[in-house]
């Protein structure tokens, strides 16, 4: 099932979490320099506050992973009456500097579906992990990765690092207590900075990543987890220093939209002639490089880039029940030929979303065993019985 803008993404049963991942565009970012092809007016933040709310209202969903949030904004976005219901956590990246300005994950979910019981921040990384009661009366418990990883197409090795850490965090307190990787409930999502083709999807779904891989974009250098600086005078000339240990992670995952069947045209699309990493995404994605129509070619004189570089992978625990299409009916030949962020879309990503249904193997009943009670309704998940140490 399809989910279209503005129709809200919402679980309809105990075992389904319905899942949002959106990066904000930072105000910060936001500036006619970085893209110069959006009026002033549309960059500024009043014009793009209004509109993120209007869209935070709209999900709907039980989760929301945001990506590029400013601290200095957070208690005006998790206060918002556009989020009542919600509980927000953002992460901690410490204190940055005028120079280089604090940019964080955050995470929304509604406490009458999921407790938090345990978060942890990483470098690229806001990791945590919910219970929920399941649709027999039962806790099960959820984890959450939200990436927002190393934007720079010639640092592959930080991208696969990064994630690599975060799913080592999520098994290491997995294991702590006594819960197998790979039965568990694992979300992953977030702004990848990187193609459906390349190493870090590859490496969630494969489960593992030989010894000098390559990007396709990159063939001179090698990516590796361990280790690993890029050397030399020029980008383009770039050469890394790697060893040759192949990587793994315990999680059989797979992506959302793919698994339903659905191929979103991009997740973010700026003009060439602006916005941050453009000429790079050129490099990565020509593919991708989408010219507008004549008339309005002869009006812009550049052409867009469209890729998609956000993504939701799920443990396959979790089947997809429905996805969000984040383009509205009446938008869809505005979104074909005009740049993000524009003034319907405050961002120059896409948000993404699905709803993921837990799945049980259930067993004859024996004797005179029955599963517990189910909770009261209304009754919110609390960090209790066989989640109290987490």
């Amino acid at each position: 099932m399809q989910v279209r803008r503005p129709e809200a993404l919402q679980s309809s049963e105990p075992d389904e979490i319905s899942v949002v991942c959106y990066n904000l565009l930072a105000d910060v970012y936001a500036t006619p320099k970085r893209y110069p092809y959006v009026r002033p007016e549309w960059l500024a933040w009043p014009h793009r506050w209004a509109a993120l709310q209007q869209q935070l209202a709209s999900f709907g969903a039980d989760v929301i992973c945001l990506q590029e949030v400013e601290p200095a904004r957070w208690q005006e976005i998790v206060s918002s009456p556009a989020l009542a219901g919600y509980t927000g956590l953002l992460q901690d990246r410490g204190r940055g500097s005028d120079a280089a300005p604090v940019i964080t994950n955050a995470l929304l979910w509604r406490p009458d579906k999921l407790g938090l019981v345990w978060s942890e921040s990483r470098s690229r990384a806001l990791l945590a992990a919910f219970v929920f009661w399941d649709g027999v009366g039962q806790q099960q418990l959820l984890y959450v990765a939200n990436l927002h990883l190393e934007g720079s197409p010639y640092r592959p090795n930080d991208r696969i690092s990064q994630t690599r850490s975060a799913l080592q965090r999520l098994e290491a307190h997995q294991l702590s207590h006594g819960l197998s990787p790979g039965d568990a409930a694992v979300v992953v999502c977030g702004d990848f900075n990187s193609g459906r083709h390349e190493t870090v999807c590859s490496f969630l779904h494969r489960g593992r990543l030989e010894g000098g891989t390559t990007e396709p974009h990159l063939p001179q250098v090698e990516v590796s987890a361990v280790g690993g600086e890029i050397e030399g005078g020029s980008r383009r000339r770039a050469l890394c220093t790697v060893t040759k240990t192949t990587i793994a992670h315990p999680y059989a995952l797979h992506e959302a939209y793919s698994s339903g069947g659905v191929e979103l045209p991009f997740t973010r699309k700026v003009q060439s002639a602006g916005g941050p990493g453009t000429a790079d995404m050129a490099l990565r994605w020509p593919q991708h490089v989408c010219r507008t129509p004549l008339l309005l070619r002869l009006m812009e004189a550049v052409p867009s880039l469209a890729s998609s570089l956000d993504f939701i992978w799920a443990s396959c625990n979790l089947e997809v029940t429905a996805l969000y299409v984040p383009v509205e009916a009446r938008h869809q030949g505005l979104i074909a030929h005009q740049a993000l962020p524009n003034q319907h879309y405050p961002s120059d990503h896409l948000p993404i979303g699905a709803v993921l249904k837990l799945k049980h193997f259930y067993v004859e009943a024996f004797g005179d065993a029955h599963p517990p009670q189910p909770p009261a309704p209304g009754d919110p998940p609390q960090a209790i019985q066989d989640f109290e140490g987490l």
